[in-house]
């Protein structure tokens, strides 16, 4: 009865230490819920918020003095975008995740190696029946020395690895929700702007008609009027497509519902109130610039771990110690103290393969940094060449443009009010004002967005204000 009773406990124990949560599948009406959440409960905000680490925040987005205090945001207001992007961007959830994986790994690496237990049974018709019992332990394990300190350290620097790649996660969050307001901005900005010019226009189409048909209009002049302006109705409908993807990017890079209210918000204003603080920063030199940028940043800890696993593969040399304490129950005899050690010894030819390969590894890893480094400073030269030439053609080229297309437009519409004969010209000013709001758009996103870029580039600690 005693064997059954402990018999019972052991399969208890053994079911429970196997028990894991439980979570629910995921489902369509549980997302649709979760995602308008986000936008209902401030509560959300704050609880993503809070699950992401103080370290990395303070050191990606030091633009957001508020975005832990979600209260203060303001839907309207830059930083609340940031805020979202932070909290619930894809590529920064699925970064928290795997620190949060990688954490609870490093938790047992380094470990001893599993309790071993052996027993040998005998009994034959002249000693009797004997009982050995084998209880061996990881000594160098137990004592952190050897594979097991090694293993740690590896261990450790994977979760420094993990922070690293959460805190580029969130750096290039943020940059990619600016882009996406920015350009949402833009789009929407020259669909406004179409929507009046096609009111402008329309007006002046029942006097093209009515004086078509009473045959005062050449038909290649009518022709080319009418081709005019069913290319501005083709040109409004590719934007109204363009602004619903706008505002998809920025849903998704913010993780909201693309029928967020917010969304609807977004408008020149945004791109009227773009602002960077202090002002946009002076080129650094090229050490400074580097050592700022979270990706570096992210191949050196990268680095690091390949060197805690050539660590790791020249401790495999060391010996595996175990020993053992193993008592002898023999029949009709007092239990008998006895003792033993087990040594495990990895073949010299292994553990050489091993170190080649993580010494491979690491030199691998220091040349992809050296790489990285080559093309960071090459896109960080080339994308402030790209900036300064887009800062130009929007404070400068842009407004000129607008200014002289809507004046010749303007005039135009005056001229054939008066006299049809300047149907020609209203058809060739409607193009070029077509043009020049296209042009406006494109320098408005291609202006913002370079600034951006230039930003994104320079990484989070860069100093200095360009004249």
């Amino acid at each position: 009865m005693h064997w059954v009773r402990s018999s019972k406990v052991f399969v208890f124990l053994l079911l429970t230490a196997c028990a894991v949560p439980d979570m629910a599948a995921p489902s369509a009406a549980a997302s649709m819920a979760e995602l308008r959440g986000r936008i209902t409960s401030p509560e959300a905000l704050e609880s993503a918020l809070a699950l992401l680490p103080a370290s990395s925040l303070s050191v990606a987005v030091a633009a957001l003095p508020e975005a832990r205090d979600p209260a203060t945001l303001d839907a309207d207001a830059p930083d609340w975008w940031l805020a979202m992007a932070c909290a619930f961007n894809p590529q920064v959830r699925a970064a928290r995740l795997a620190l949060q994986a990688t954490l609870a790994r490093a938790g047992g690496m380094g470990a001893p190696m599993a309790l071993g237990t052996e027993s040998d049974y005998m009994n034959s018709a002249g000693s009797g029946a004997e009982l050995e019992l084998k209880v061996m332990v990881d000594l160098l394990g137990i004592l952190g020395i050897g594979r097991s300190a090694a293993e740690k350290e590896l261990g450790r620097s994977e979760v420094r690895a993990a922070r690293g790649m959460l805190a580029l996660a969130l750096w290039q969050a943020q940059f990619e929700a600016q882009r996406a307001r920015v350009t949402l901005a833009a789009r929407r900005a020259l669909k406004t702007d179409l929507d009046l010019l096609v009111k402008e226009a329309e007006a002046d189409q029942a006097r093209i008609l009515q004086l078509q048909i009473h045959g005062r209009l050449a038909e290649k002049d009518v022709a080319a009027a009418r081709t005019q302006w069913h290319r501005l109705l083709e040109m409004r409908s590719e934007t109204v497509g363009e602004v619903a993807n706008s505002e998809a990017a920025l849903a998704v890079a913010c993780g909201l519902p693309p029928d967020a209210a917010p969304l609807t918000r977004i408008s020149l204003a945004t791109i009227e109130d773009f602002d960077v603080p202090g002002g946009v920063p002076k080129m650094p030199e090229p050490e400074v610039a580097l050592s700022a940028r979270p990706d570096m940043q992210q191949l050196s800890l990268e680095f690091a771990v390949r060197e805690a696993e050539l660590r790791l593969a020249a401790r495999q040399a060391i010996p595996l110690l175990a020993p053992a304490y193993a008592p002898l129950f023999a029949q009709g005899m007092k239990p008998q103290a006895g003792a033993m050690l087990r040594m495990d010894i990895n073949w010299p030819t292994a553990v050489q393969a091993g170190i080649d390969e993580a010494l491979a590894r690491r030199e691998a890893a220091s040349i992809a940094w050296t790489d990285a480094a080559l093309a960071a400073w090459a896109q960080l030269r080339a994308t402030r060449a790209e900036m300064m030439a887009a800062y130009e053609n929007m404070s400068v080229h842009v407004p000129i443009v607008d200014q002289a297309t809507t004046t010749s437009w303007n005039a135009a519409r005056r001229s054939f009010a008066l006299d049809r004969v300047m149907l020609p010209d209203w058809t060739m000013e409607l193009e070029r004002r077509m043009d020049g709001l296209a042009m406006m758009a494109r320098h408005r996103e291609h202006g913002l967005t370079k600034i951006l870029d230039y930003l994104e580039a320079l990484g989070p600690r860069s100093e200095g204000v360009a004249p």
